[in-house]
């Protein structure tokens, strides 16, 4: 789906939260998109571990959930949530993540002019 958005992305995959730490670790991604329950290491550990690591722990995160926010047990910092009762299309959904790559994959200059704009109600 990814590609689909912007073919020059360069996508790697991880199954599991221990593949994942060791690939965050080797390649050190702009963004890592997680899912919270995943087989061995979870995304909660997997978080934390990201935290912890200084050379990764300002790395953005994206959760990526089919369960809905009463279902999640623990609360994460930082976290910002986009919810909808109905769930979202799957072309809302490249949206969502085409229009957040973009604002936190900015330098930090243009990631402050483009927060602006936003809070603002312009398109950044």
């Amino acid at each position: 789906m990814l590609r689909a958005c912007d073919g020059s992305l360069q996508i790697l995959k991880a199954f599991g939260g221990k593949e994942g730490w060791e690939t965050a670790r080797a390649e050190r991604p702009d963004v890592i998109l997680l899912d919270l329950y995943m087989p061995g290491t979870s995304g909660y550990d997997l978080l934390q571990q990201l935290a912890r690591d200084e050379e990764l722990s300002d790395t953005q995160t994206i959760i990526v959930s089919v369960r809905t926010v009463e279902q999640e047990s623990r609360p994460i910092q930082g976290e910002l949530r986009l919810k909808r009762d109905a769930g979202f299309a799957l072309t809302e959904i490249l949206q969502l993540l085409q229009t957040t790559l973009s604002v936190i994959t900015q330098s930090g200059e243009a990631y402050q002019a483009s927060a602006e704009a936003l809070l603002a109600g312009q398109p950044g």
